[in-house]
């Protein structure tokens, strides 16, 4: 067949043959086997595994693939890491989270070094987040799913198993037969029943006064529509970009700045460069870039406001989502190691592997 020719052609190997329990059961009694393949450097490694349960939303049997410890490089004796799962912010219980996040932080001492400060402050938050916020975040979540047809799915699943085994062994399946439709009927019947029920609790909550109901008749009229891609003088992608910000550079950026702003820009990007080589390589002399007017609760709150919940946790595994639904007290604690940050040129290790950078508080004229 073409794809076993295209995968050889690729320098990969089957590790699965026509002759292997299928793992896709298709209507009228038909079945396939899918294709299983690795490189040709593991694949006499490589233990093949189908396992009996599907996974939700799929019609096909899991396949799992198995390389012993020794041949990874670790000792027989050592378990495989446990695979960790996203948090769940979708069934958080924001309530219980600050709770236990207070509660860390009560007797926590605000006179402590900047890095044991930080230290304390983002194990509060892991261990709040273990309370608060469940695990197992589904990448394609289904906002219907729900344990009665994650049940009629399995079972649908084990019968189909099960009257193929009987068929192969030329035993009577008739029973079985009659009891598949049955389930096959009440799952298709539940599915849509909470597709509906889904359906209906979104719609209850749109208003026509929101952006989010235009998206979703959009959505539903032209359908999910990929934006063109950027074309600048006929380059796309890396191209376009760099000469855009070439562009920006030479043409925008001269002509709406005067010299004066491009001077004290200037000034501030060498002094912010100064701070970072001290922040690797020790103690200025010129100590002039000490933070002299200390952040205050009202501006933490208005970053904390415009944070990007989207984006991925830094080194300490400390989300946009925990540092939005932060009490009171952790925002004076993540306050005070800020500020010591400044002051006293003390930056904890993980903001220098997360590549912060410290700037200069603007002060306006009066305050």
């Amino acid at each position: 067949m073409e794809i076993y020719e295209w995968i050889r052609e690729q320098g990969y190997r089957c590790i699965c043959s026509i002759h292997d329990p299928p793992t896709f059961q298709g209507p009228q009694g038909s079945s396939w086997v899918d294709i299983t393949a690795t490189s040709r450097e593991i694949s006499h490694f490589v233990t093949r595994q189908v396992l009996d349960n599907s996974m939700a939303g799929s019609d096909h049997l899991p396949i799992k693939l198995w390389i012993p410890p020794s041949q990874c490089g670790a000792t027989g004796s050592k378990r495989a890491g446990k695979i960790t799962t996203r948090w769940n912010y979708r069934k958080a219980d924001w309530e219980k989270f600050q709770t236990h996040l207070d509660a860390r932080l009560q007797s926590l001492d605000l006179s402590a070094s900047t890095a044991s400060l930080h230290n304390s402050l983002a194990q509060a938050y892991k261990s709040a987040a273990k309370h608060g916020i469940p695990r197992g975040y589904i990448h394609q979540y289904r906002p219907f799913w729900n344990s009665r047809l994650n049940s009629l799915r399995l079972s649908k699943n084990r019968l189909r198993r099960a009257i193929q085994k009987r068929c192969a062994a030329g035993k009577p399946v008739d029973r079985l037969e009659a009891e598949l439709r049955h389930t096959t009927t009440s799952y298709h019947a539940a599915l849509a029943q909470a597709k509906r029920q889904s359906w209906d609790n979104f719609t209850s909550k749109l208003s026509s006064k929101s952006r989010k109901v235009w998206k979703v008749v959009k959505g539903m009229v032209f359908g999910p529509k990929p934006s063109p891609p950027t074309e600048i003088e006929g380059w796309f992608g890396g191209e376009a970009a760099a000469k855009y910000a070439t562009y920006l550079s030479e043409t925008v950026y001269k002509s709406r700045l005067s010299p004066a702003t491009r001077r004290e820009w200037r000034g501030r990007a060498y002094r912010i460069k100064d701070y970072k080589q001290h922040l690797y390589d020790g103690p200025l002399a010129d100590q002039s870039v000490q933070q002299a007017h200390p952040f205050s609760l009202d501006e933490l709150e208005r970053a904390f406001a415009r944070l990007d919940l989207s984006t991925a946790s830094g080194p300490d595994e400390v989300s946009a989502q925990m540092l939005k639904h932060s009490t009171t007290r952790a925002k004076q604690v993540c306050l005070q190691v800020i500020n010591k940050a400044f002051s006293e040129l003390d930056v904890p290790h993980q903001w220098r592997r997360g590549r912060t950078d410290l700037c200069d508080k603007p002060v306006s004229p009066g305050r």
